[in-house]
């Protein structure tokens, strides 16, 4: 009679630790805390470029404008240590690899090293958003460039990737904050300013300080320009677009996660979290956090000699749509996110039309058309700072 109740007691014990719900609720840090990033993105640009309805021809002194596109890549390394609630950061490496094709077809490595490297700031946010760093305290405060706090969030969480609330095994949920900290995992690498290059504003060469792309004058030295408009942000294929989409925080966000298990791992219950995610945006460029000019022509004559009168403000509009797919691991006892590795693909349209003068104070109708395609991964750890 016994032995039919001991086959079935495993049973029903059992059952209820199966249906045990998991407490997924990220802590407050309460010390400064260390992490860890790297990105990557992988693009494909094709690009179409129109000056009153016709393809502009080879050379012609244009410098750059033009069809064309082709692949490009962009990785980032950043390590930091950041104080409770966010109120400091102390930046250990901030660096960057772009790989791009050249004007003769050849593909060009260029790697950076971020200005903010080697420095501890302190952040404030601003009521619209943006965001200020200072170097020192009280009387010794120092602003930070302003080009340099472009981008940069103001807080760091891995909050958003986890529900907030208790969840059993095999359990999906929804993900409301996890545009908000995958934001915080996108920092920009920004160099130095210098004069007439990628780290600084630029002058326009023989032609007016252009946006990016440098239709603002005639020549190489218009592009520089445009490029240097910028405030010196490094990395101006589709991964730059990426990080201004995402970090603009504008697009529309479906995120959901499910708890996948949890496993004893080096003496720690370490849950593992399934996450999807779709972002999407449709409408003008600039409500969407992108720079102007990014289809290829810039509004020209921001401060150069030459170049013919300011484009109008015409139109530049964009079509953008993430999938991202990954895990996230989270320390059961100690209440917080230990890991995350994210990959996803990315879809972007830009058309962008304006009339702008030229030298001769004709009117010429300015079209571009840039189909991206591609890839970007995201990996991301953090833990107690060492003391």
């Amino acid at each position: 009679m016994k032995r039919p109740l001991i086959r079935i007691l495993p049973v029903l014990f059992v059952a209820p630790l199966c249906a045990q719900k998991v407490e997924l609720k990220a802590a407050s840090q309460e010390k400064p805390q260390q992490f860890h990033i790297t990105t990557k993105f992988q693009t494909t640009d094709a690009r179409k470029m129109l000056i009153n309805g016709e393809e502009p021809g080879a050379g012609g002194g244009r410098g750059g404008f033009g069809g064309g596109g082709g692949e490009s890549s962009l990785s980032q390394a950043i390590e930091f240590v950041e104080g409770p609630g966010g109120a400091w950061r102390e930046y250990s490496k901030l660096s960057a690899t772009e790989s791009r094709p050249g004007q003769d077809g050849e593909t060009r490595e260029t790697a950076v090293q971020g200005a903010l490297q080697g420095k501890k700031v302190f952040v404030k946010k601003a009521a619209d958003g943006s965001v200020t760093l200072t170097e020192g305290e009280g009387e010794k405060a120092e602003p930070v460039d302003a080009a340099l706090s472009r981008g940069v969030p103001a807080t760091v969480s891995f909050a958003g990737f986890v529900p907030g609330k208790a969840v059993a095994p095999g359990e999906s949920f929804d993900l409301p904050g996890f545009s908000d900290s995958l934001r915080g995992l996108l920092h920009p690498v920004t160099p130095e300013r210098t004069q007439g290059g990628r780290g600084g504003r630029g002058q326009g060469g023989q032609g007016g300080q252009g946006g990016e792309g440098g239709q603002g004058g005639r020549g190489q030295g218009g592009a520089q320009g445009g490029r240097g408009a910028r405030g010196g942000r490094f990395g101006m294929g589709a991964g730059s677009t990426v990080v201004d989409l995402i970090g603009a925080g504008k697009l529309n966000v479906d995120a959901k996660g499910k708890l996948i298990g949890v496993e004893e791992k080096d003496g720690h219950q370490i849950a593992s979290i399934e996450v999807t995610a779709k972002l999407a945006g449709k409408g003008k460029s600039a409500d969407f956090g992108l720079q102007a000019g990014m289809g290829g022509f810039g509004r020209g004559g921001r401060g150069g000699q030459g170049g013919g009168q300011a484009a109008d403000n015409g139109t530049d509009n964009v079509d953008a749509g993430f999938e991202i797919k990954g895990k996230v691991t989270f320390d059961v006892a100690e209440q917080r996110v230990v890991g995350v590795d994210l990959a996803g693909n990315v879809k972007i349209d830009r058309e962008t039309k304006r009339t702008m003068q030229d030298r001769n104070g004709e009117d010429q109708t300015m079209e571009s058309t840039t189909n991206t395609k591609g890839k970007f991964e995201v990996q991301a750890s953090s833990g107690p700072a060492a003391k």
